[in-house]
Protein backbone atom coordinates (compact mmCIF):
# COMPACT_ATOMS: atom_id res chain seq x y z
CA UNK A 1 0.00 0.00 0.00
CA UNK A 2 1.13 3.63 -1.04
CA UNK A 3 1.72 6.49 1.56
CA UNK A 4 1.66 9.87 1.58
CA UNK A 5 4.95 11.39 3.26
CA UNK A 6 6.28 14.39 4.20
CA UNK A 7 9.77 15.41 4.47
CA UNK A 8 11.48 16.55 8.11
CA UNK A 9 15.24 16.04 6.10
CA UNK A 10 17.45 15.55 3.51
CA UNK A 11 20.90 14.03 2.92
CA UNK A 12 22.71 11.96 0.03
CA UNK A 13 25.92 10.45 -0.55
CA UNK A 14 27.40 10.76 -4.40
CA UNK A 15 25.24 7.98 -5.52
CA UNK A 16 21.91 8.33 -3.06
CA UNK A 17 19.26 10.67 -1.74
CA UNK A 18 17.68 10.00 1.74
CA UNK A 19 14.84 11.70 3.53
CA UNK A 20 13.43 11.23 7.14
CA UNK A 21 9.99 11.71 6.49
CA UNK A 22 6.40 11.24 8.90
CA UNK A 23 3.63 9.41 6.88
CA UNK A 24 0.36 11.21 6.96
CA UNK A 25 -0.23 8.53 9.92
CA UNK A 26 2.28 9.94 11.66
CA UNK A 27 4.75 7.04 11.24
CA UNK A 28 8.67 8.36 10.94
CA UNK A 29 11.06 6.68 8.43
CA UNK A 30 14.05 6.96 6.43
CA UNK A 31 13.35 6.22 3.27
CA UNK A 32 15.80 6.31 -0.33
CA UNK A 33 14.83 8.12 -3.68
CA UNK A 34 14.16 6.56 -6.69
CA UNK A 35 13.86 8.45 -10.06
CA UNK A 36 13.78 7.14 -13.55
CA UNK A 37 17.06 6.80 -15.54
CA UNK A 38 18.76 9.79 -16.15
CA UNK A 39 16.32 11.94 -13.42
CA UNK A 40 18.07 13.92 -10.41
CA UNK A 41 15.38 15.89 -8.47
CA UNK A 42 16.19 16.80 -5.24
CA UNK A 43 12.70 17.78 -3.91
CA UNK A 44 12.68 20.72 -1.64
CA UNK A 45 10.98 20.32 2.22
CA UNK A 46 7.81 21.48 1.28
CA UNK A 47 6.83 18.69 -1.26
CA UNK A 48 5.00 15.46 -0.94
CA UNK A 49 6.21 12.52 -1.66
CA UNK A 50 4.34 9.06 -2.45
CA UNK A 51 6.78 5.82 -0.65
CA UNK A 52 5.98 2.67 -0.36
CA UNK A 53 7.49 0.26 2.33
CA UNK A 54 9.52 -3.14 1.26
CA UNK A 55 8.13 -6.04 3.24
CA UNK A 56 6.40 -3.84 5.06
CA UNK A 57 9.10 -2.65 7.27
CA UNK A 58 9.07 1.25 7.44
CA UNK A 59 12.86 0.91 7.60
CA UNK A 60 13.13 -0.33 4.47
CA UNK A 61 11.04 2.53 2.62
CA UNK A 62 11.78 4.26 -0.83
CA UNK A 63 9.87 7.42 -2.45
CA UNK A 64 8.71 7.08 -6.06
CA UNK A 65 6.73 10.48 -6.47
CA UNK A 66 6.50 13.51 -5.76
CA UNK A 67 3.92 16.57 -5.21
CA UNK A 68 5.05 19.89 -6.20
CA UNK A 69 2.06 22.04 -6.73
CA UNK A 70 3.38 23.84 -9.86
CA UNK A 71 0.40 25.08 -12.54
CA UNK A 72 0.50 22.09 -15.16
CA UNK A 73 0.98 23.15 -19.07
CA UNK A 74 1.29 19.98 -20.68
CA UNK A 75 -1.01 19.05 -23.19
CA UNK A 76 -1.59 16.03 -24.59
CA UNK A 77 1.94 14.01 -26.40
CA UNK A 78 3.85 16.75 -24.60
CA UNK A 79 6.85 16.54 -21.90
CA UNK A 80 7.79 19.37 -19.89
CA UNK A 81 10.59 19.52 -17.67
CA UNK A 82 11.04 22.07 -14.74
CA UNK A 83 13.48 23.34 -11.28
CA UNK A 84 11.62 25.08 -8.72
CA UNK A 85 12.25 28.35 -7.81
CA UNK A 86 13.79 28.68 -4.33
CA UNK A 87 14.28 31.42 -1.73
CA UNK A 88 18.33 31.11 -1.37
CA UNK A 89 18.26 32.31 2.50
CA UNK A 90 14.89 30.60 3.36
CA UNK A 91 15.44 27.63 1.18
CA UNK A 92 11.59 27.58 1.01
CA UNK A 93 9.78 27.10 -2.00
CA UNK A 94 8.95 30.80 -4.01
CA UNK A 95 5.10 30.62 -4.07
CA UNK A 96 2.70 32.73 -7.00
CA UNK A 97 -0.42 34.53 -5.68
CA UNK A 98 -2.55 31.87 -5.82
CA UNK A 99 -0.24 29.99 -3.64
CA UNK A 100 1.49 27.39 -6.04
CA UNK A 101 5.03 26.87 -5.95
CA UNK A 102 6.58 28.89 -8.90
CA UNK A 103 9.08 27.48 -11.77
CA UNK A 104 12.61 29.11 -12.43
CA UNK A 105 13.36 27.67 -15.62
CA UNK A 106 11.45 24.87 -17.86
CA UNK A 107 12.42 22.58 -20.91
CA UNK A 108 8.61 22.27 -22.62
CA UNK A 109 8.42 19.85 -25.46
CA UNK A 110 4.81 20.37 -27.62
CA UNK A 111 3.28 18.21 -29.65
CA UNK A 112 3.62 20.75 -32.39
CA UNK A 113 7.45 20.18 -32.43
CA UNK A 114 8.21 23.48 -30.79
CA UNK A 115 10.91 23.33 -28.02
CA UNK A 116 10.57 26.00 -25.27
CA UNK A 117 13.04 26.75 -23.06
CA UNK A 118 12.50 29.46 -20.58
CA UNK A 119 13.73 31.06 -17.00
CA UNK A 120 11.85 33.15 -14.55
CA UNK A 121 15.27 35.65 -14.69
CA UNK A 122 18.26 35.66 -17.31
CA UNK A 123 18.73 32.15 -18.80
CA UNK A 124 22.35 30.78 -18.51
CA UNK A 125 23.06 28.05 -20.97
CA UNK A 126 26.74 26.36 -20.51
CA UNK A 127 27.90 24.21 -23.37
CA UNK A 128 31.01 22.25 -22.58
CA UNK A 129 32.29 21.27 -26.01
CA UNK A 130 31.31 22.70 -29.47
CA UNK A 131 28.12 23.33 -30.43
CA UNK A 132 26.66 22.42 -34.19
CA UNK A 133 23.62 23.85 -34.94
CA UNK A 134 22.18 23.54 -38.32
CA UNK A 135 18.88 25.16 -40.03
CA UNK A 136 17.61 24.20 -42.85
CA UNK A 137 15.82 27.13 -43.32
CA UNK A 138 15.54 30.23 -41.46
CA UNK A 139 17.82 31.59 -37.78
CA UNK A 140 16.07 34.16 -36.86
CA UNK A 141 17.55 35.78 -33.87
CA UNK A 142 16.33 38.97 -31.99
CA UNK A 143 18.64 40.33 -29.26
CA UNK A 144 19.05 43.98 -28.38
CA UNK A 145 23.01 43.13 -28.14
CA UNK A 146 24.38 40.10 -29.13
CA UNK A 147 28.28 39.76 -27.38
CA UNK A 148 31.03 37.39 -28.47
CA UNK A 149 34.24 37.14 -27.20
CA UNK A 150 35.65 34.88 -30.58
CA UNK A 151 35.91 34.62 -33.70
CA UNK A 152 32.34 34.16 -36.08
CA UNK A 153 33.38 32.05 -38.92
CA UNK A 154 30.09 31.96 -41.81
CA UNK A 155 30.49 30.31 -45.23
CA UNK A 156 27.33 32.60 -46.79
CA UNK A 157 25.79 35.64 -46.63
CA UNK A 158 25.57 37.86 -43.07
CA UNK A 159 23.24 40.43 -42.83
CA UNK A 160 22.98 43.53 -40.19
CA UNK A 161 21.37 46.63 -39.67
CA UNK A 162 24.49 47.83 -37.91
CA UNK A 163 27.79 46.44 -36.98
CA UNK A 164 30.38 48.22 -35.46
CA UNK A 165 33.99 46.26 -36.03
CA UNK A 166 37.11 46.68 -34.25
CA UNK A 167 39.59 44.52 -36.08
CA UNK A 168 40.36 44.48 -39.77
CA UNK A 169 37.97 47.08 -40.42
CA UNK A 170 37.40 50.62 -39.31
CA UNK A 171 34.58 52.55 -38.72
CA UNK A 172 30.89 51.78 -38.99
CA UNK A 173 28.58 50.14 -41.24
CA UNK A 174 24.81 51.00 -41.59
CA UNK A 175 22.81 48.08 -43.34
CA UNK A 176 25.90 45.98 -43.78
CA UNK A 177 26.16 42.72 -46.23
CA UNK A 178 28.98 40.38 -46.31
CA UNK A 179 29.73 37.17 -48.89
CA UNK A 180 32.27 34.61 -47.28
CA UNK A 181 33.48 37.57 -44.75
CA UNK A 182 33.99 40.66 -47.34
CA UNK A 183 31.84 43.38 -47.13
CA UNK A 184 29.93 43.93 -50.22
CA UNK A 185 27.22 46.63 -49.05
CA UNK A 186 26.64 49.11 -46.33
CA UNK A 187 27.08 52.48 -45.90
Amino acid sequence: MFHKIKLLEIFHNLQTRFFNTTSMSGRASKIVQFNSGGDDFCPCLKNEGLSECVGGNPADGIVFAWRDDVTRKAQEGEKRLYSLAIDQETKEPILDEAGNMTVAAELHLKNDGTVEITGSKNLNIVVLGDVNLSVSNLLNIEATSITSSGDWVHGGNFTAAHIEADDGMNGVLDKPSFTKGIATGGS
